[in-house]
C-alpha cells in the first residue's frame, strides 16, 4: 500500500498547495495521506474539500514545533477526522508567535543593511506559517544572497543574533495533543539521547515514533522499531516531503504494512494494511 503521514504544503514551507498534493496522491494511487504543515491545520480543510469522493483517506495532522531545553523538536499530531477547538486555539497562538518573530528578524536584517518588507515574506509564504526559509527565499530574489544556504550562513543562522522561535515545551505539547484526543508521534527523532528523552515523552503521553522514512535505513530504522515496541508505541511512516528540488510525492516509502496496522486502526483504516 502507498501512504505518507508526513508532508508539507504551501501553508508552511512546502512547494505545492494542499489541493495539488491531494491530486498527486490520488494520481499515484495513495491510500492514506496526512498533510502536516508546521503549526497550521488549515491544509486538512482545503485538502478534504478537493477530494471530491476520490478513494483517498486524508488524516488531519499538524507538525508542532516544541522545545526540549535549547533544542527544537517536532511532534506530529494526528486527529480523528476533525480538529478540536483547543488545538485550533493553540495553533493560532503559535502562528502569531511566528509572525512576531518574522518582524524581529526583518528588524535585525535592516540594521545590517538588508531591507526587506514583511508583505514580501507573506507573499512568498503563500500561507499561514512564516519561517526563516521564507525570509531566505526573498533575500535570494532581492539579490541579498546567492542561495537559501548562503542566506542562512551569512544572515539567518542563530549565531548572527537571530532570536529563536518561542516554543512550547515538548511534554506540554504532547499532553495537549492527548487531552484533545489526538495521537502524538515524535517526528524524525534525533539519535542524541534518544532513549532518555523517549522515556520522558512517553510518560507525557507520546503514542508513536516515526520509524520509516526515506533517509532512515537499516540499523537506524530497526532501532527505532525496537524502542517503539519496548514502549508500546505506534510506528509510523512519513517522508517529510516538501516538494522542493523535484522530489516526487509518488516515491514509495518502504515498510511492512502490518507495522502500520495498529496506527491506522485508530482511524478505522486498519483494513488498508492487509
Amino acid at each position: 500500500m502507498k501512504l505518507d503521514l508526513h508532508t508539507h504544503s504551501t501553508l508552511s514551507d512546502g512547494r505545492f498547495t494542499p489541493e495539488e498534493i491531494v491530486d498527486m496522491a490520488c494520481a499515484a494511487d495513495f491510500r492514506v495521506l496526512a498533510i502536516t504543515d508546521h503549526d497550521s491545520i488549515s491544509s486538512f480543510d482545503l485538502g478534504r474539500a478537493s477530494l471530491r469522493g476520490r478513494d483517498l483517506a486524508l488524516i488531519p495532522g499538524v507538525e508542532i514545533s516544541a522545545s526540549c531545553g535549547e533544542e527544537e523538536l517536532h511532534i506530529l499530531a494526528y486527529f480523528r477526522f476533525s480538529i478540536p477547538p483547543a488545538i485550533r486555539t493553540f495553533l493560532t497562538a503559535a502562528l502569531a508567535r511566528r509572525e512576531e518573530r518574522a518582524k524581529e528578524i526583518l528588524a535585525s536584517l535592516r540594521k545590517r543593511g538588508v531591507p526587506l518588507d514583511l508583505d514580501d515574506i507573506r507573499t512568498v509564504a503563500k500561507g499561514e506559517s512564516v519561517s526563516r526559509a521564507h525570509v531566505a527565499e526573498v533575500m535570494v530574489a532581492r539579490g541579498h544572497a546567492a542561495s537559501i544556504e548562503d542566506a542562512f550562513d551569512r544572515h539567518l543562522h542563530y549565531r548572527h543574533g537571530i532570536i529563536p522561535l518561542a516554543l512550547t515545551p515538548v511534554e506540554e505539547a504532547i499532553r495537549l495533543i492527548g487531552a484533545s484526543d489526538g495521537i502524538a508521534v515524535w517526528a524524525h527523532p534525533p539519535a542524541e539521547d534518544l532513549e532518555g528523552r523517549l522515556g520522558r515523552f512517553v510518560k507525557a503521553g507520546l503514542r508513536g515514533i516515526e520509524a520509516y522514512r526515506r533517509r532512515t535505513k537499516g540499523v537506524r530504522t530497526a532501532r527505532l522499531i525496537e524502542l517503539g515496541d519496548t514502549h508500546g508505541l505506534f510506528t509510523t511512516a512519513g517522508s517529510d516531503w516538501h516538494g522542493h528540488g523535484g522530489e516526487p510525492l509518488s516515491e514509495v516509502l518502504s515498510f511492512p504494512p502490518h507495522r502500520l496496522r495498529p496506527f491506522l486502526g485508530e482511524f478505522g483504516l486498519d483494513h488498508l494494511a492487509a
